[in-house]
């Protein structure tokens, strides 16, 4: 719900970004014993620095990539949360999922 909430908001400021700190923090830790999906740390990672530097970008290229890498941290979330078991524990990815 916190990965979504910043989709939400019609108007999103650099400090509001700081919310993606939560299911930044809980991608990593259910990545650490299952392996990372092919895709998710540039994803992670874009969104861990986006708050540094999404409105100097968006104000010098008139493109709002906040809202881009936002979707893609949170797709990337909903993919790891279906992949766990009733019981919490992450599952086995399919094969080639992990890098």
């Amino acid at each position: 719900m916190v990965a979504a909430a910043p989709l939400a908001s019609p108007f999103l400021l650099d400090y509001d970004l700081t919310l993606l700190a939560i299911p930044l923090a809980w991608s990593l830790r259910e990545a650490s014993p299952a392996g990372f999906i092919p895709g998710e740390k540039s994803a992670l990672a874009l969104a861990y620095v986006l708050p540094l530097f999404s409105r100097n970008v968006t104000g010098a290229a008139s493109l709002p990539i906040a809202p881009l890498a936002i979707a893609a941290a949170l797709f990337f979330v909903l993919r790891r949360a279906t992949a766990l078991s009733p019981t919490g524990r992450a599952k086995a990815l399919p094969a080639g999922a992990e890098s």
